[in-house]
Order: structure tokens, then C-alpha cells, then sequence
């Protein structure tokens, strides 16, 4: 009988090596019916359960393998990362470790364990755990390339730049570690690099950009006589940013079309009128083009070095100014000066990073002289409620500007404001292209984006942006008080 089960066993394990999930379901539950206690048919049903993202269940089958086997050490492992997916750090961690108790050599636990480790931000043992895993498959580039994401997390470039490379030295077509370069190369502000690095990101599982497909040839930068179609990637705020560059396209013959968000488009037409702007999602027939070229990708012609941001545009947006003089725009009457607020970001995988309790702004909220108006879109009323109550003030919001869907109510809102206080989200982009005084508050490494870096404090694209950032990762203490005794200096108070 154990003949036919290990021969079940191993068909399971080629099915799921090859995807076919249900079937290799149905044979490790023939396993299941024969010996209920199989404690390697339960951890691959909980991996199956994984991978269908059924992570209770996962937890369930693998609490079973547990039980019929106290030295499983895969289904240990297994586990941790179930519950790092749920959350539970501190739990991934525990099982990780115990997994590294029952067989030391184990390789992926300890890859396992460092990646439990990044996601509290404890990067140096996040790298001694990297770097052992690597002690025992040396040449395992994915290992390698979380041994590169931990330097890059506690912000040692150089040896995350070499890790990187070491990866390439295995696989020179790793899409994972070029894009991962061109992100420390593009945050070092060493663009001739970053930008070639740039490009494998439509190769890489790490960008989620829809790349168009397009018989087309691709623009490299080349004046002619026609039609340059530039589409847009990514989110709001990298389409804000890379508007930037829109001045420089205007000393080119060509016609330019560009794709944007539909929200974007009153303002971009406002502030570009030489350009045609459609919206991200319209398919434009080929016919109607000559070249075409992802808006990221401008980068490449525009910034190739820290001198081509000199005499660059600063404040291309233009506020819809009928917007801002009315009520719906709002102005404030009194002496105070008027602060726009934002402290929330709704990036799905890094919003949590860049995010702040607005309780936390407590001491900025109670200057006296500024009054506070807020700029953060989505559901904050309860938020804001609580704190004007706990603080006894009054952060004003107007009623009639959907802040997240009505971008130039936004713009005008913002434009109203004698200084912007954010964190890293659309309302940054917003103020800055508009060219007004910001004060931004950024993570230490996880949840900042390369393009804030910053000379001297003072955002490289955005000129009128000040930048603090967390000393450590999670703590904004530092940041947040900073940005106060600008603002106390700032406005005399």
C-alpha cells in the first residue's frame, strides 16, 4: 500500500509542478481517504490551498500535517508564509524558526524567515537570514534578489546594487534584478543607468503596467513629421510627474497624442493646449499614429542627467482659477494661513508605508494662525470627526469637491491653499506641478518611490516640495516635527 501511495504522491507533486491544481487535488484526497493522517498529502493540499489563495483552509490542512508530523519542516515553513500572508508576523516568524530548529540546512526556511523579518522592517536580520539561505544554494537568484530588496529596504545601495548583479551573472535576462537596478539607479539620480534599466520593466512581475501591443515602431526620441502617440502607465501621480517633461515635447514637429486619465484630462488640456489628450483606457487605431512610446519612458530623452532638471518647468499645471475664487474652490476670509491637508495614500501594495493617522499630526493641527483645510480623498469624515472633537478644532472640508474623482475641484482646492502639508500621494503631484509651496512627508525606504529623492531637501522634480523623511522605518516622529518647526518659522508663529 505505501508503494501506491508514494506513487500518488509523486503524481500529485507533478501536477501541481505543472499547474493542474484540481487534479492534483483529487489524487492527494485519494491519499487522504486511504491513511487520513498522511501528513505530506495535508501540506500539499494546503500548498494547493495557497496557491488558490484559500488561506484558512491552508491554515487548516497544514495544522493537520502538524499534527501527524511535529518534525514536518516544509509544512512548518509552509505555514509561516500563510500566516505572513494573513498578517501575522510575529506567528510567520515563530514557524519559520521552528522549521530552521528541525533540519538547520533548510534553505528556503531562512529565506522564508528573512522575508517574515523585511515586513516588520528588521533589515539587518532580514539580510543575515538572506545571506544564509544563500550559504546553502549559492547560486539561487531569487534568494539573491531578496538578499538585494533587504539592502535596498535598510537603504545600503551598493550592496544592493551588487546583489543584483550577482543575479545577472546567473541569468543576464532577470527582469526582477534590472528592475530592481533601475530603481536604485533612477533614486541615486544616476539617470544614464536607471533609465536603460528602466525599460525591462515590462518583463518584470514587479510592474503591473499594460504594455501596448502595437505594429508601430517605437519612438527613440527622433524628430519627425507625423504623429507621436505617448500612453500613459502606471498610476496618477507618474503621469503627473512625467508631465513634466511636456515642454520639452513642445520643441519637436510632431504632433503629439497622449493618454491620460480620464480625471486629468480638463486640467492636461487646460495646461497643454498645443497637445491632444485622450483617455488611459481608448484604444487609438493605428492609423492614427507614427510612432508610439510609454509616457515613463520619456525619461530617457528628457532627463539623462541632474543638469537637464535645470530651467526645467516647474509649475506646468494650471488651476482652473473661476474654481478657486468660489466656494466650491474655497478661500479663506480670516488673517490665518491656510494649510491643505493630506495624510493618506490608496496604493494598494505601499499605501499602508506612505500612510499616517491623522491623529498623529496632532501638534502641526493645534498651531495657532493656520487653519487647516483637508485635501485627503476617500471615506475620512469619521476620522476627522474624531479629531476635530479630541483636539477641539476645526479642519474644514468642502462639501461639493469629490477630492479623489473631481481632480481639477481638487487642483483648484489646492491652488486656494497657501501651503500643502502630504504625504506621498496624488495630492502631492498635484501641488507640486502647480508649483506650490509643499511640505511632504516620506517613509524611510519601503513606500517611498524613487523619483522623491531630494537635494538638500528640496524635491529634484518638483522645486516648491520640501522633503522630510523618517529616520526609521514606521516612525514619523522625526518628520512630523520637523515639518512643524518649518511651519512655525515659516509663518512666524
Amino acid at each position: 500500500m505505501s508503494t501506491q501511495l508514494n506513487f500518488l504522491l509523486n503524481q500529485g507533486l507533478r501536477y501541481i509542478h505543472g499547474g493542474n491544481l484540481d487534479g492534483a487535488e483529487l489524487i492527494l484526497k485519494q491519499i487522504i481517504k486511504v491513511q487520513p493522517s498522511h501528513s505530506e498529502a495535508l501540506r500539499l493540499l494546503g500548498v494547493i490551498a495557497i496557491q488558490k489563495n484559500d488561506y484558512q483552509l491552508a491554515l487548516h490542512r497544514l495544522d493537520g500535517s502538524l499534527t501527524s508530523n511535529r518534525r514536518n519542516w516544509i509544512a512548518y515553513s509552509n505555514k509561516g508564509n500563510v500566516l505572513l500572508i494573513l498578517g501575522d508576523a510575529e506567528g510567520a516568524i515563530k514557524a519559520h524558526k521552528k522549521a530552521i530548529e528541525i533540519n538547520p540546512q533548510y534553505a528556503e526556511a531562512y529565506n522564508n524567515l528573512g522575508n517574515a523579518l523585511l515586513s516588520i522592517y528588521e533589515f539587518q536580520q532580514a539580510i543575515d537570514n538572506f545571506r544564509l539561505a544563500l550559504k546553502f544554494e549559492p547560486n539561487n537568484y531569487d534568494f539573491k534578489i531578496n538578499l538585494g530588496n533587504a539592502y535596498f529596504s535598510g537603504n545600503f545601495y551598493d550592496e544592493a546594487i551588487n546583489a543584483y548583479m550577482q543575479v545577472l551573472e546567473i541569468d543576464p535576462h532577470n527582469a526582477s534584478a534590472h528592475f530592481y537596478l533601475a530603481q536604485i539607479y533612477l533614486l541615486k539620480m544616476q539617470f544614464d543607468f536607471g533609465w536603460d534599466e528602466y525599460e525591462w520593466r515590462w518583463l518584470s512581475k514587479e510592474n503591473s503596467s499594460k504594455l501596448l501591443i502595437s505594429s508601430k515602431e517605437l519612438w527613440h526620441g527622433q524628430p519627425f513629421e507625423g504623429v507621436l502617440y505617448i500612453w500613459a502607465e502606471q498610476g496618477i501621480g507618474d503621469q503627473i510627474l512625467y508631465a513634466s517633461l511636456f515642454s520639452e515635447l513642445r520643441n519637436l514637429p510632431q504632433k503629439k497624442i497622449i493618454s491620460v486619465e480620464n480625471k486629468l484630462i480638463p486640467i492636461f488640456e487646460r495646461s497643454f493646449t498645443d497637445f491632444k489628450f485622450i483617455e488611459k483606457e481608448a484604444t487609438l487605431p493605428e492609423c492614427q499614429y507614427d510612432y508610439h512610446v510609454p509616457l515613463s519612458s520619456l525619461g530617457r530623452f528628457f532627463r539623462k542627467s541632474k543638469n537637464d532638471f535645470i530651467g526645467a518647468a516647474n509649475n506646468y499645471l494650471i488651476a482652473n482659477k473661476e474654481i478657486a475664487r468660489s466656494p466650491r474652490g474655497y478661500k479663506s476670509l480670516c488673517e490665518k494661513k491656510l494649510c491643505g491637508i493630506s495624510w493618506k495614500s490608496s496604493n494598494k501594495s505601499l499605501g499602508a508605508q506612505k500612510s499616517i493617522a491623522l491623529m498623529d499630526l496632532s501638534e502641526i493641527l493645534k498651531l495657532e494662525n493656520v487653519e487647516f483645510v483637508n485635501l485627503q480623498y476617500g471615506d475620512i469624515s469619521t476620522e476627522v470627526a474624531h479629531v476635530n472633537k479630541a483636539l477641539d478644532i476645526k479642519i474644514d472640508s468642502v462639501q461639493d469637491v469629490d477630492l479623489y474623482e473631481d481632480m481639477d475641484g481638487a487642483l483648484g482646492l489646492i491652488d486656494a491653499c497657501d501651503i500643502i502639508l502630504t504625504t506621498s500621494n496624488s495630492t502631492a503631484h498635484l501641488a507640486g506641478a502647480l508649483g506650490k509651496e509643499v511640505l511632504l512627508l516620506l517613509p524611510f525606504s519601503v513606500g517611498r518611490f524613487w523619483y522623491w529623492h531630494d537635494i538638500d531637501g528640496i524635491s529634484l522634480w518638483y522645486p516648491s516640495v520640501r522633503v522630510f523623511k523618517q529616520e526609521q522605518q514606521g516612525d514619523w516622529s522625526k518628520p512630523i516635527q520637523a515639518a512643524k518647526a518649518y511651519l512655525e518659522n515659516r509663518f512666524g508663529i
